[in-house]
């Protein structure tokens, strides 16, 4: 588990901060937790929709940004590829203060494998940089639509909350686990927390005109 390999750390907030009938003693019930969290947060919390003009100029923000985080994501995979060929490659991104490959090639660059959900090797078992690339062109398509679709803005702010969460808990896996620093990862992590701030705005005022569903008809029309 993550929380044993640093066992000064947390042991220490554990004894202090966590009183021992609410210590979960998983990581995998901490992640959990913690995306639940920002999806009620965001999702009871935040104000209603406002009903403002549009502002189409968003869309290319987060065209630009999901642009940014696809070719993070596709460098990421590439140094994947290439230490996979070569163990001896020296990515370019290591003379940053830190070292990328270290991060990207640790347990935790397949998470689904590292917390025993699939085994590792299987054909599901994506890495974080292949998840990246389907996440950021799903960004790019979906706002590119130019008409609006059920729940589209609570689907974009939903998935933007729990990218930026896993984000926050890959941090401290970097940090305090692994105690590396990977800008690659890092890079990532930043179009994360803007595409959620962006994800916000499209939810508090659209950049296109939402479609409201009749249910007597059962059929969708526009909101003048």
């Amino acid at each position: 588990m993550v929380f044993e390999e640093i066992p000064v750390i947390w042991d220490f907030f554990k004894t202090r901060y966590f009183p021992k009938f609410i210590y979960p003693g998983d990581e995998l019930a901490v992640l959990y937790g913690g995306v639940a969290i920002f999806v009620l947060f965001s999702l009871v919390l935040i104000p209603k929709p406002c009903q403002r003009k549009p502002k189409p100029w968003r869309r290319y923000f987060v065209q630009v940004d999901a642009l940014a985080g696809t070719a993070v994501s596709a460098y990421a995979f590439y140094i994947e590829i290439s230490l996979e060929q070569n163990p001896f490659y020296t990515p370019a991104c290591n003379t940053f203060g830190g070292s990328c490959s270290k991060v990207l090639t640790s347990s935790h660059a397949h998470m689904l494998s590292h917390l025993n959900i699939l085994p590792k090797g299987h054909i599901a078992d994506l890495s974080l940089a292949q998840v990246g690339l389907l996440l950021y062109a799903a960004y790019f398509l979906a706002i590119s639509i130019p008409f609006g679709w059920y729940k589209r803005e609570e689907l974009f702010l939903l998935v933007a909350v729990a990218g930026a969460a896993f984000s926050c808990y890959l941090l401290f896996v970097i940090k305090f686990v692994l105690l590396d620093f990977c800008i690659v990862c890092t890079s990532f992590h930043i179009c994360n927390f803007i595409m959620l701030f962006l994800a916000f705005l499209e939810y508090r005022n659209p950049t296109v005109r939402p479609f409201k569903f009749n249910r007597r008809s059962n059929n969708k029309t526009k909101i003048n």
